[in-house]
């Protein structure tokens, strides 16, 4: 995904939170929001998921 993507996506990420049902997942929400904004704000970049 690259900057453009990561920063739909960002938008989006909102909308994923009322899926949460634990701690754990929350945290792990967190963790995707600041990798995905990272990434939306580098220009050329690009985040890789494992298993992409």
């Amino acid at each position: 995904m690259d900057e453009q993507e990561s920063a739909v996506a960002l938008g989006e990420i909102l909308d994923l939170r009322e899926w949460c049902t634990n701690v754990r997942q929350i945290a792990a929400l967190g963790d995707l929001v600041t990798l995905l904004g990272q990434c939306a704000g580098t220009p050329g970049s690009h985040l890789w998921f494992q298993g992409d």
